[in-house]
């Protein structure tokens, strides 16, 4: 049975090789976690779209159990959110990036500097080498 952390590690994995994709690389399945976290540590704007994607993911989710009207799906639904946000935040503190929900939709902190897009976090990112962070 697989545990809360294995679910976290599989999403941080798929986000990843996701992004690898995306830029037309074919990261092997049993690819070290060693290597994946590197790559995403060298390559942060890659995982701009992949993460967007998942935090948009995260907040469907919760749209569908708070308009559902049954408690059994709003319970669901809202483990189900916080499965994926800590999925994607997996990513982030890769970076130390601190995550906050001001509403249903991430804020960041990086480096003192607060971000409401994961996008341009990924651009201030991308400007300190990998030693700086």
């Amino acid at each position: 049975m697989k545990t809360e952390t294995d679910a976290i590690h599989a999403g941080h994995r798929i986000i990843i090789k996701r992004a690898m994709r995306m830029v037309g690389l074919s990261p092997e399945k049993d690819e070290s976690d060693r290597f994946l976290n590197s790559w995403a540590i060298n390559n942060p704007c890659y995982l701009a779209p992949v993460i967007v994607a998942w935090f948009n993911k995260a907040a469907k989710a919760w749209e569908d159990g708070n308009n559902s009207g049954c408690s059994e799906t709003l319970n669901q639904k809202e483990a189900e959110c916080e499965r994926i946000r800590t999925q994607a935040e997996s990513i982030l503190n890769l970076f130390h990036v601190e995550t906050d929900y001001p509403g249903l939709y991430p804020a960041f902190k990086y480096k003192h500097v607060d971000y409401y897009s994961v996008e341009s976090l990924m651009k201030s990112i991308n400007r300190h080498k990998p030693t700086d962070i």
